[in-house]
């Protein structure tokens, strides 16, 4: 038992130290290849037109030094789709999908307890397990505390996760330039999964002209809300740097940066 433990906190500390960057723990993970992947049906508009799908008083959120990312991005994509009209908890997100990989004996680490560990997660498994379980709820009873993060949420946040009636009806990955606009036109934010540089973390810009490739190690999830002339319109959710920041069109497409989209729309 005392060597298990011991390699467990080993594994732990080389992870942290390997994704650590600032005070940022980033934990987003690649989702495999599946043939049941499937991407929206791009109608013939134009791809570069300007579209911005930001909310009149929009919340900016911090995910502080946890490696919850995903949460983040998937939040903010339920809230748009529901108008804002609740404030998701990031925090019951985590939970859950952490309970879910704990549930059937898979974690991002490798290992067993998943709950007890501050791991990332795959974001079609985090989409996969929004439509099918009682993911969300409200921030009011599961607060986005740090150091709380392996409470176990209370009735009242899954009594309000119960009774929320808006359920995802689908959801897709998004490939193409015409994809994302597509998704844009339809009033769908896009969950964005790409590579980051030390220039990028250390330069707080607001505005981002490039990304160096060999350097750009460092795997995020933010929101992709819009497209103005060559950028997109980016949402993020780092304390000390700009929530909503513009990245070149050249930059977020290049394969060597780009992990990977998702989007998807709600039964209401």
């Amino acid at each position: 038992m005392m060597k298990n433990l011991i390699i467990k906190l080993i594994k732990l500390f080389f992870n942290n130290k390997r994704e650590k960057v600032k005070g940022i723990n980033i934990g987003f993970i690649k989702s495999p290849k599946d043939k049941r992947d499937h991407s929206i049906l791009v109608s013939s508009i134009e791809s570069d037109k300007d579209i911005n799908l930001i909310r009149v008083n929009e919340r900016s959120k911090f995910q502080g030094k946890l490696p919850f990312c995903y949460a983040f991005g998937i939040a903010d994509w339920y809230e748009h789709e529901i108008k804002g009209l609740i404030d998701v908890s990031e925090m019951f997100i985590s939970y859950k999908t952490r309970e879910h990989y704990n549930s059937i004996g898979k974690s991002s680490l490798g290992f067993k307890d998943t709950i007890g560990e501050t791991t990332g997660a795959v974001l079609r498994d985090v989409f996969k397990i929004l439509k099918k379980d009682e993911i969300i709820t409200d921030e009011r009873f599961h607060k986005y505390i740090i150091n709380n993060f392996n409470l176990k949420p209370d009735n009242f946040a899954s009594m309000y996760a119960h009774l929320l009636t808006d359920r995802v009806k689908e959801y897709w990955r998004v490939y193409t330039k015409d994809e994302i606009t597509e998704c844009l036109s339809q009033g769908h934010r896009i969950v964005l999964g790409m590579r980051l540089d030390s220039a990028f973390i250390r330069g707080r810009k607001k505005v981002v002209d490039a990304i160096n490739v060999a350097d750009a190690k460092y795997g995020h999830c933010m929101s992709l809300y819009g497209q103005e002339g060559d950028y997109y319109l980016i949402k993020n959710w780092w304390s000390g740097y700009p929530t909503f920041l513009k990245i070149k069109k050249s930059v977020v497409l290049n394969s060597k940066i780009l992990i990977e989209m998702w989007s998807g729309k709600i039964l209401r």
